[in-house]
């Protein structure tokens, strides 16, 4: 069974601005030596963060399928850069929202495509030291309960799967899905940089 720590949800104030890793944590991870883990976790946040409501469903079907799978082979690629060892998959983290990304994956490959709805909502976000406001449209995983019903998630309690859904369905109204799942690849980042801290001294 699975310890999820929700007190490791973060509380997002702002959109991103920019598409992509953001250069501090790229060059973070850099610094670690772990050169196909970070191809794979760029790739993850530009997919995910092409996924707009300005765009075509299939498009948008595709980039979430995407983003998705380069988040999943972060596994595969850690064995690459480091060999067979101790490895920091993502399931190995204590954060929901990190456990979601990674689960979201299998679904959209192997079951049905996810169901969208577009949103009118009021974001923030800083440019330039400041912080702006504007009225954009996202998109939102209907349903997003039921889409992960159709996964064997018997490692998870119902309860704590209730509360990442609730979770989510707030803040998706307010950033749009795929802004809080890119967040999520990031935090997954963060914890990388952790986790493998002592390897910038090899570097």
């Amino acid at each position: 069974m699975f310890d999820l720590d929700f007190s490791l949800l973060p509380e997002i104030q702002r959109s991103k601005l920019l598409m992509g890793m953001p250069s501090d944590i790229e060059k973070d991870l850099k610094a670690l030596n772990l050169p196909h883990t970070l191809d794979r976790l760029k790739g993850a946040c530009r997919f995910l963060d092409e996924v707009s409501a300005t765009k075509e469903k299939w498009l948008n079907r595709a980039y979430l399928r995407a983003g998705l799978n380069e988040f999943q082979k972060v596994g595969q690629a850690l064995n690459w850069d480091l060999g067979n060892r101790k490895l920091y998959y993502p399931v190995k983290s204590k954060n929901p929202l990190i456990h979601l990304v990674f689960r979201l994956r299998r679904i959209t490959i192997y079951s049905k495509n996810i169901s969208t709805k577009e949103h009118e909502t009021s974001v923030t976000f800083s440019f330039d030291g400041e912080d702006h406001n504007a009225d954009i449209r996202v998109l939102l995983i209907h349903d997003l309960k039921s889409s992960l019903e159709s996964e064997n998630l018997d490692k998870y309690r119902d309860q704590d799967l209730d509360k990442l859904c609730n979770w989510f369905e707030k803040n998706q109204l307010n950033f749009g899905a795929p802004n809080v799942l890119s967040i999520g690849v990031l935090l997954y980042c963060l914890e990388l940089c952790e986790v493998y801290k002592n390897r910038k001294e090899t570097v």
